[in-house]
């Protein structure tokens, strides 16, 4: 992904992506815990398209809409997923299955 000075290196994001017409993006990998762990939106105010992956390879991770939220993606082991936040979304927060795993993530602004 490249736009506006910014370039990512992200193997698995689709060409789409320069359709998004705000700037800005966060990009880490996070250790999450088995309980609600806050990701991390860096400076976005609002979040858009995000890819996840999770790089433990025996545990899957819950990510939910907000603290105590309902749960909108389950990401198995060693899975990765292209997605599109719903407007409800405005802090997501994730928990690890039975200990804690490594989550890869991009997020964009919409």
């Amino acid at each position: 992904f490249a736009k506006n000075g910014i370039n990512e290196q992200t193997n698995s994001l689709p060409s789409l992506l320069s359709t998004i017409a705000a700037n800005g993006y966060t990009a880490k990998t996070l250790s999450i815990a088995t309980s609600e762990t806050t990701i991390n939106l860096g400076g976005l105010s609002s979040i858009g398209f995000g890819w996840f992956r999770n790089l433990d390879s025996t545990n899957f991770i819950n990510i939910k809409t907000a603290a105590s939220g309902t749960i909108f993606m389950k990401l198995l082991a060693g899975w990765a997923l292209p997605f599109y936040f719903g407007s409800g979304v405005t802090a997501p927060v994730a928990i690890a299955d039975t200990s804690a795993c490594l989550l890869e993530y991009f997020i964009l602004p919409p």
